[in-house]
């Protein structure tokens, strides 16, 4: 049982810190302030305020 919760913590844990980093531009590769970025079919998203 011990293990078993260990494992689910770790798991549980790496997803939350799991981050997708990067720049959003337009067409002449200037910088797009306040953009939202969403994972399709997915409620997972992020707004760069």
């Amino acid at each position: 049982m011990k293990k078993l919760l260990s494992l689910l913590f770790f798991l549980f844990s790496s997803i939350l810190l799991s981050q997708i980093k990067g720049k959003v531009t337009d067409v002449n590769g200037n910088p797009l302030p306040f953009v939202n970025i969403y994972v399709e079919n997915t409620y997972i998203g992020h707004n760069n305020k």
